[in-house]
């Protein structure tokens, strides 16, 4: 297995037959091959461009869109790395031990994959420090380019962004001949948007993850409380994706339902469909989706058919709120529709440039797999 990262020092992990690595970004058990996303593709009655990504680092590109900038004064460093064959998790580590902080001390929005050229914002608690001698130590030591850097009052927290821009190069031998096939599919998505399904990095390289977390929920498993919250969440996010596949199968990721929950687009405040025809005016103006489960005590559910089919996965799993409450699991909803305003497409010598942003949370693989077709990604 290629670019794994032994994580028992960092993250204190038991000595068990069960060897964990770091694979984009995530932590999943070591197999021998790739985990292939099995849901539905929306556009599944247009053929696939094929193609190739992540060969390089440099082929896909992601920036983050922070969700404010640092005001210039505080006791937090914010510093802007980009960075190559990377993790977060291991940019922190790197951090902490050349400015000898904790973890704690150490924030960032959200994570990045491994295999990817990353820019990607951490803020690091330090009082006394030139900064200028803080980039050029950074640089000359984690070998990764220091953008900017400026000081801030608060650490960088899990969330602390508006999205992602995304440039990512889709390797094929014939560019020319798939070109308008991409822009077909393309179409599609800009009107009627993305399953907004978690990707495979999310599941682990076999998708194992999800597997690890149930059996943690249910007390069959126990590592540290970071790595069983981060295994849960992937037992959590394959819920959705089967209730997500589900309703694409079904023919009713175009409509709303009464009894949905849906969520409105501008201020993301979530209410319950009690009119569907009118509703459906309104999703059809990009004003509102609707959302799936992320299964916990006090989620907010739906009624009618899509109560039943939320109830349906649950039961189906054996969960119960108690099971929940004790996990500490109070759940969410998740937009089922991903907007996206613009993809741009153009030829290169080697493939297919994709670009197009994101909001957070949301997956590029999501994305590419309605054009390339090709399960794993």
């Amino acid at each position: 297995m290629q670019n794994t990262y032994l994580i028992f020092s960092f993250f204190g992990l038991p000595k068990s037959p069960i060897l964990y690595i770091i694979a984009d970004s995530h932590y999943v058990m070591e197999e021998e091959a790739e985990f292939s996303l099995e849901v539905e593709y929306l556009t599944k009655d247009i053929q696939g461009i094929g193609g190739i990504i992540k060969s390089e680092p440099e082929h896909f590109s992601v920036e983050e869109i922070p969700a404010y900038e640092p005001c210039g004064s505080g006791e937090h460093v914010y510093i802007s790395i980009t960075r190559e064959g990377m993790t977060s998790t291991e940019i922190v580590e790197k951090l902490g031990s050349l400015f000898k902080l904790q973890h704690k001390d150490i924030g960032f929005a959200g994570l990045k994959d491994k295999h990817a050229k990353t820019t990607q914002t951490f803020s690091i608690l330090i009082h006394d420090e030139d900064l200028n001698k803080l980039a050029n130590s950074v640089e000359e030591n984690l070998k990764v380019k220091v953008n900017w850097f400026k000081r801030h009052k608060n650490k960088l927290k899990p969330g602390h962004l508006k999205g992602n821009k995304f440039r990512i190069l889709v390797l094929h031998p014939n560019p020319e001949r798939v070109i308008k096939q991409a822009e077909i599919i393309k179409k599609v998505l800009l009107v009627k948007g993305v399953p907004n399904y978690f990707g495979v990095q999310r599941f682990g390289l076999r998708g194992h993850n999800p597997e690890e977390g149930k059996a943690i929920l249910f007390g069959n498993r126990k590592y540290n409380k970071w790595l069983n919250k981060f295994l849960i969440s992937a037992y959590q996010s394959q819920l959705f994706n089967f209730w997500l596949s589900e309703r694409v199968s079904n023919g009713l990721f175009e409509k709303v339902l009464d009894g949905d929950v849906a969520i409105k687009e501008d201020s993301h405040g979530a209410f319950l469909v009690e009119n569907q025809d009118a509703e459906q005016k309104r999703f059809d103006m990009k004003e509102i989706s609707f959302t799936g489960p992320i299964f916990g005590y006090r989620m907010k559910k739906p009624k009618g058919i899509s109560g039943e089919a939320e109830q349906r996965i649950f039961d189906s799993e054996g969960l119960d709120l108690d099971i929940l409450k004790k996990a500490g699991l109070k759940g969410s909803r998740r937009s089922g529709r991903l907007l996206i305003d613009e993809i741009s497409i153009s030829k290169v010598n080697n493939g297919l440039m994709f670009e197009f942003t994101l909001p957070k949370a949301a997956y590029a693989t999501s994305v590419l797999r309605e054009f390339m077709k090709t399960g794993g990604l």
